[in-house]
């Protein structure tokens, strides 16, 4: 539609990496009768689907129940040369004796920390971070808000700055991209 042509306009080149967590032999949360691996599929299907309609090109790391590697799924990205890569997962959380906690909710976006290593993959991260949990909250679900992770085991990128934590936002910036992590909910 010529809404759509003219939104992609404003976006040339604009490759949107989307990563359905987990996957194959790795289901993820489990709860409910529920499997995040196939929420975040289902979850990843529709996004690309709405991104297209916008004429906005999507690479999705994983399309069926199969299981990929986390750097394996940043390479991938990396090579259809997105612009972005976002990992779609569903939370969960137990309490110490391994029994489901019963009142989780909302959800919560992972983006880069503020070091200054290509700090550029931080600012567009966050951003991008805050206007998807505005979107999440505007649906009904409890804002959790935006958050950084620091690596736990003193991991330095080459300038010397702290690297963050999740693998996939650490190897996204590696490769000059900002990666977030998006958690919808709980299962």
């Amino acid at each position: 539609t010529a809404p759509a042509i003219s939104r992609a306009a404003s976006y040339p080149g604009l490759v949107v990496a989307l990563d359905p967590g987990h996957g194959g032999s790795d289901s993820g949360a489990v709860g409910y009768g529920l499997k995040e691996k196939n929420l975040t599929l289902s979850i990843a299907k529709y996004c690309q689907s709405a991104l297209q309609r916008n004429g906005i090109t999507v690479f999705m790391t994983r399309s069926t129940d199969v299981y990929v590697g986390l750097s394996e799924r940043v390479q991938k990205a990396v090579a259809a040369n997105a612009s972005v890569f976002v990992s779609l997962h569903i939370n969960s959380v137990s309490n110490e004796d391994g029994t489901p906690y019963l009142k989780p909710n909302g959800c919560e976006v992972w983006v880069p920390n503020d070091s200054s290593y290509k700090y550029d993959t931080h600012v567009a991260g966050k951003t991008l971070g805050e206007k998807v949990i505005a979107k999440l909250a505007a649906l009904g679900l409890t804002n959790r808000g935006v958050k950084e992770l620091d690596s736990k085991n003193g991991t330095k990128y080459p300038d010397g700055s702290v690297a963050d934590y999740y693998s996939v936002i650490r190897e996204s910036r590696q490769k000059g991209i900002p990666g977030i992590i998006v958690e919808h909910a709980f299962i």
